[in-house]
């Protein structure tokens, strides 16, 4: 691990936090992190944007967030040292030109309405925070956002609460991580969210709130997710 690339304020990273580093790194990919608030997912993230730029000034960040964090997130980018405030956009207006020289800030809202200006094919990585924003495939933000995350290089999702309450909410996020295994809602459901018809009324419909093969489930994920717990750190 080239840990020598990051700023010397992420010498104060605890062990585990440089597991999980390590372990973005080497996936070289996609990763879903669902640590609890407070474990550090946003430096995590960072540490790991870095060690993946690998030194290139050509790589290309975009950071996705609520609307109420995009001031946090352009403040911890300059806190670890990742960038200076000169090579930092925050996209605050439709009206603007995103610049990807640039790691950029924008909220999911905006992203969504400037969805033409985001081209994957320009995108080396895209942090998508509190991921769990995308779970309902139905809604403006997936059809446009989805997409462009599985056709991007490399993907940080992170998300104290990956799943509210069902299997079922996890299927969009686990689409972006491995889009190739998972690329049916109804055979997902099927398989992992007892899916099955029944009658509401007079009326046939599916029915996908439930949980099954868990186990299953849990060991594919194991290759793209990272959770730790607060009490356990």
């Amino acid at each position: 691990i080239p840990w020598h690339l990051l700023p010397s304020q992420f010498d104060k990273m605890y062990d585990y936090q440089r597991q999980d580093v390590a372990r973005i790194f080497k996936l070289d990919s996609k990763v879903l992190c669902g640590h609890d608030m407070g474990c550090g997912k946003t430096m995590i993230s960072l540490a790991g944007a870095t060690l993946l730029q690998n030194g290139r000034t050509d790589f290309t960040t975009l950071i996705i967030t609520p609307s109420y964090l995009t001031g946090n997130w352009v403040a911890e980018l300059q806190k670890w040292g990742v960038c200076a405030p000169e090579d930092i956009q925050l996209v605050k207006k439709t009206k603007e030109t995103i610049d990807f020289s640039k790691t950029v800030v924008i909220s999911y809202d905006l992203a969504v309405r400037m969805i033409q200006q985001i081209n994957p094919v320009a995108l080396d990585l895209i942090i998508c925070d509190e991921s769990h924003y995308l779970k309902n495939q139905k809604t403006k933000r997936w059809i446009n956002l989805g997409p462009v995350l599985k056709r991007t290089d490399y993907v940080l999702l992170l998300t104290g609460t990956p799943a509210l309450s069902r299997p079922e909410e996890l299927f969009t996020q686990l689409s972006v991580l491995m889009p190739e295994q998972f690329t049916d809602w109804h055979k997902y459901t099927e398989r992992y969210c007892n899916g099955k018809y029944v009658f509401f009324g007079s009326k046939r419909v599916w029915d996908c709130r439930g949980s099954s093969n868990k186990d299953e489930l849990s060991m594919l994920m194991k290759n793209v997710f990272i959770r730790r717990l607060k009490k356990d750190v």
